[in-house]
């Protein structure tokens, strides 16, 4: 899925440079590799394990299993092709798997399983939804602390080592501190974007 596919007025704004976008759209790809090693732990699904609830498309030849954790203030839903946070009231940021364009998108159903359909949700940015990319970015570094903290830091390590695209790969350690570094850059006040009225 390409960010073109989503109308323009749809992108949420950041102070990322474009090494950091570079890197950002990296990590990503390798996030998902990572939760897809997740799902298939030998001791069962760590993404299930740790509250996610699975949805699955009537035609698996048709979509995207989706995985969704609801908390007190927001939800987290993860696709092969990306994740989300947000909320029901404003909707949230989706984070695509291969470019880190965030885009705005109302709070997706259950029952979105395709990149077309998450994009028929796109909408007009608001600053809750450029908090929700750094609350995104922040949430993959707390997941991760977790996944090590039940499963050791061999595990990460094996489950990279094991990604086919070697090119893309990124040392564990300069892995999480990367992802560290954006979450300031991707909310700072004054960055231009319209104050939700909710």
């Amino acid at each position: 899925m390409r960010s073109s596919k989503f109308p323009v007025t749809s992108q949420i704004p950041h102070l990322l440079s474009a090494a950091q976008l570079r890197r950002a759209s990296q990590h990503m790809q390798q996030q998902c590799w990572l939760w897809g090693c997740d799902i298939r732990h030998h001791d069962g699904n760590l993404l299930s394990e740790y509250g996610f609830v699975r949805y699955r498309p009537a035609n698996p030849n048709v979509g995207s299993s989706l995985y969704v954790h609801t908390t007190a203030t927001h939800s987290i839903m993860l696709w092969g092709f990306g994740m989300y946070l947000g909320d029901g009231a404003h909707g949230g940021a989706f984070i695509f798997r291969h470019m880190f364009h965030p885009m705005a998108v109302s709070h997706p159903a259950v029952n979105v399983f395709t990149p077309e359909a998450l994009i028929a949700t796109a909408c007009a940015p608001v600053e809750i939804h450029q908090q929700y990319v750094a609350k995104a970015v922040a949430w993959i570094t707390d997941y991760e602390s977790w996944v090590i903290a039940r499963t050791g830091m061999a595990y990460r390590h094996q489950s990279i080592a094991a990604w086919p695209k070697k090119s893309l790969q990124t040392e564990y350690t300069m892995f999480i501190a990367h992802w560290q570094q954006l979450i300031d850059p991707v909310w700072m006040p004054g960055v231009n974007v319209t104050s939700s009225s909710h």
